[in-house]
């Protein structure tokens, strides 16, 4: 109703003021407006409709509007009425029909048909339209139903071409039909009652909580109003508590004045006395007459004054003490009422009846009545009262008090489930509540990755730490990953309680590098962290130097050429951590033009001028270190420079997958034709993934902790191969060492 009113008010809207019409007229092309607002437009602008955009040469004619609708109206009505069916020179509205002979008769025809069949009784019902309710075929009335074809036939129809259908008659039909039509408008009737009761019990629902609300508004602000009350009752008593203390104070010290003034008038009188005697040069006068008791007047002790300093002051910084307590301790119950309230924490109300003699109707519910408490109090003896007074012997008594006894749970407790973190075999060395941070590459921020317990856990078995940090209340994790011998705390300089490390964290599930931050609350547990920290590193290095062999391996080559590599795992599961000195780039492959040469020449010419600095790390041949080589192919090799975020070439040669039988390690290793140079040498992991370069089907790049300059440094490789198949191989190689 309220779309077909709308639809009405634009109908009858002028398109021009998009007001309702005023003297409204109609132009040629049919479209209708006011008449001031067309003839006005028209004025000023081009002759044409302002909604179809027709033009007119000339200025036409405008019509009335509401006689072109009468008009219509007219001819709508005449096209719906009914015409006599006998006349032929001019169409008369009829006023019945005749269901026998199926046509219908104005006045004067209708006289003439009952005086013809006067005897024969023909039903005659109002005028209507009889062509619908003719049978096509046959000409007649219809009034039979045929069900199985679910439609309307005359009687022939249904006596032949319905023949073997279940037929009935059209009333029949009609009774059964608005029975149907009666139970449904019953079922209605009823939906509409019982949403009526919905919705009373909705209101009084509401009615409820408006109650509810309202009485919780009154009793909160008079709480309010006597907590401010005695707050300011308070505030007075402290107030008059001051005011006497200064009073007590200042007459005490208004005594020790009046003292004081004695003595320094009676210390100037005595020093008047003695002027005359310093004057005189008569020696014998002087000696005659010199005062006996100078020396032990000016040894009289003085007034002790240091009380009057500290005493006043100790007791006006402890009141300013204690009022500071008082408002930390109103400050953090005010904040905590607020969350409980605004969490809708339950408050448990203390009573004498059990859980188990509580009916749950007496459970408090907001907006709802609670019932009273029925308190009852019963003198339950000792057990010795009770074995001397019935003389029995004291374990009978107790099993007996054990039979009658229910300890069964009011609500039943769902099966003891057994949480495993991974976390039972390993030490904590330190554990502390932190808020993390992650440095996010492509906004170039920091974001909060969540507040916890920080932990370090150490585990002796494999002689390793590592850091876990968890979400408080959904235990989520934020960081998980290994302390590794090369891994640095480096300060931030905004805050001295903050810490920063980069790391390949496995709290997502797959391992990614990361640069994490976390931050204390206290200078001390920020240093607590860090010494622990740095323990572990030192604790793992100390541990890597008792294979010999290894070392004496590593240290020819400048450089470890096993690092430790571990498997990736979940949450207490042991994980990875790589070291880096900068925020490395997010892993996405940037386009390459591998067929500029003038490019790919002065990226050459810039990476010999670097090389220059570095010291080559010259590993011997592949026999001499008794390696198998599982893959050997001719390759470019390009490295991702962070600084520019751009590949640079970094030479050619064969790269090669190497397999160590008696370590059981796999490495990439890679040397420049000609000179021997070390490009790529680390070690295939679980974490080592090939990726394909979107500007050349035949390049991967991989991300690996490179020991080619000495140091483990994480770089970016890029690799591009003669064919794509020879890339494949590559691929598989790895995947095939993992």
């Amino acid at each position: 109703m309220a779309a077909a009113a709308l639809h009405d008010r634009e109908s009858l809207s002028c398109s021009v003021c998009l007001d309702v019409f005023r003297n409204p007229v109609t132009i040629p092309c049919g479209h209708s407006f006011c008449k001031d607002c067309i003839t006005c437009l028209w004025d000023k602008d081009v002759r044409r409709c302002p909604q179809c955009k027709q033009s007119f040469p000339n200025k036409p004619a405008l019509t009335d509007w509401l006689q072109m609708k009468e008009e219509e109206d007219e001819e709508d009505a005449e096209a719906h009425e009914v015409s006599c069916d006998s006349c032929t020179s001019r169409r008369t509205r009829a006023v019945q029909s005749c269901l026998t002979c199926v046509s219908s008769f104005c006045r004067a025809h209708l006289e003439k048909h009952n005086e013809l069949f006067r005897w024969r009784k023909h039903p005659l019902t109002e005028a209507t339209d009889l062509q619908s309710k003719t049978c096509s075929l046959h000409g007649r009335l219809m009034d039979v139903f045929c069900r199985t074809d679910q439609k309307c036939v005359c009687l022939l129809c249904a006596l032949h071409e319905h023949k073997n259908h279940h037929s009935v008659s059209a009333s029949e039909e009609r009774a059964d039909r608005q029975r149907k039509l009666m139970e449904t408008r019953e079922k209605f009737l009823q939906n509409v009652r019982d949403r009526e009761k919905d919705f009373q019990e909705l209101k009084q629902a509401e009615e409820s909580v408006t109650c509810s609300a309202q009485t919780a508004v009154s009793e909160s602000e008079r709480i309010f109003s006597e907590v401010l009350c005695s707050v300011q009752k308070t505030s007075v008593c402290v107030t008059e508590l001051i005011a006497e203390r200064q009073r007590e104070e200042l007459s005490h010290i208004e005594g020790l004045q009046e003292k004081v003034q004695q003595k320094i008038s009676d210390l100037r009188l005595k020093m008047s006395e003695l002027d005359p005697f310093l004057t005189t040069e008569d020696h014998i006068h002087f000696l005659q007459n010199y005062p006996s008791d100078c020396e032990e007047s000016t040894s009289e002790e003085s007034e002790d004054l240091s009380n009057i300093s500290e005493n006043p002051k100790a007791f006006f910084c402890n009141v300013e003490l204690l009022l500071s307590k008082l408002q930390e301790r109103l400050m953090h119950v005010t904040k905590e009422t607020a969350i409980k309230i605004k969490s809708g924490a339950k408050v448990q109300i203390k009573s004498s009846q059990g859980p188990a003699q509580r009916d749950q109707k007496d459970v408090f519910r907001f907006g709802e009545p609670v019932s009273e408490y029925n308190f009852s109090f019963q003198h339950v003896p000792s057990e010795s009262t009770s074995v001397e007074a019935s003389g029995s012997d004291p374990e009978t008594c107790k099993h007996e008090d054990e039979g009658t006894l229910d300890y069964k749970p009011v609500v039943p407790l769902p099966d003891l489930v057994e949480l495993l973190t991974g976390e039972e075999k390993e030490q904590v060395v330190f554990s502390h509540r932190a808020k993390l941070y992650r440095y996010d590459r492509e906004s170039q921020q920091w974001k909060e990755r969540g507040i916890g317990e920080l932990k370090i856990l150490q585990d002796h078995e494999r002689r390793r730490a590592r850091l876990v940090m968890r979400r408080k209340q959904v235990l989520k994790l934020c960081a998980n990953h290994w302390i590794t011998a090369n891994m640095k705390l480096e300060p931030i300089k905004a805050s001295e309680k903050a810490w920063t490390w980069s790391a390949l964290d496995f709290a997502d599930g797959d391992g990614s590098v990361q640069t994490l931050a976390v931050r204390f609350r206290l200078q001390e547990t920020a240093d607590a962290f860090k010494k622990c920290f740095e323990e572990a590193a030192v604790t793992l290095l100390t541990g890597a130097e008792r294979d010999e062999d290894f070392e004496g391996a590593v240290r020819s080559r400048k450089g470890k050429l096993y690092p430790d590599a571990v498997d990736g795992h979940d949450a207490g599961a042991a994980t990875e951590t790589l070291n880096h000195k900068e925020d490395e780039n997010n892993d996405d492959d940037d386009d390459e033009d591998d067929e500029d040469d003038d490019y790919e020449d002065e990226d050459d010419d810039d990476d010999d001028d670097d090389d220059e600095a570095v010291n080559h790390v010259e590993l011997p041949s592949v026999e001499e270190n008794e390696e198998e080589i599982l893959f050997s192919e001719w390759t470019k090799l390009f490295l991702w420079d962070c600084d520019v975020n751009k590949w640079k070439s970094c030479g050619a040669g064969d790269i090669k997958v190497l397999f160590h039988p008696v370590k059981k390690r796999y490495r990439v290793f890679m040397c420049q034709e000609g000179d021997r140079k070390v490009l790529v040498n680390h070690c295939i992991t679980r974490t080592t993934h090939s990726k394909p370069v979107s500007t050349n089907a035949n390049a991967l790049s991989w991300t690996a902790e490179d020991y080619s300059d000495g140091d483990a440094l994480v770089k970016q490789f890029a690799g591009k191969f003669k064919t794509r198949d020879l890339a494949d191989s590559f691929t598989k190689a790895l995947t095939n060492c993992q």
